[in-house]
């Protein structure tokens, strides 16, 4: 996903914060080895499934914005960029 996320990042399809959902999503390793060393092994499960849900949440929001903003500019003919 890292990878991923750095593609998209710089092919800047996406716009404003939506660009940079995808490598914050691919971050999530390093994240989890911070809260390791930060945090009690108790709370590392916390720390990165808190971590996924937000990200993977905010990925499918962006990717059925993106969906409806194309079905919009199909329909009625007109380009939002």
């Amino acid at each position: 996903m890292l990878v991923t996320g750095i593609s998209i990042a710089v092919a800047g399809k996406l716009r404003e914060w939506k660009r940079w959902v995808p490598l914050l999503a691919g971050l999530w390793l390093p994240v989890t080895i911070i809260a390791r060393f930060s945090f009690s092994p108790e709370y590392m499960a916390y720390v990165g499934g808190t971590y996924s849900i937000i990200m993977w949440t905010l990925m499918a929001y962006v990717a059925y914005s993106r969906n409806e903003q194309k079905i919009v500019n199909e329909t009625t003919g007109l380009s939002i960029a």
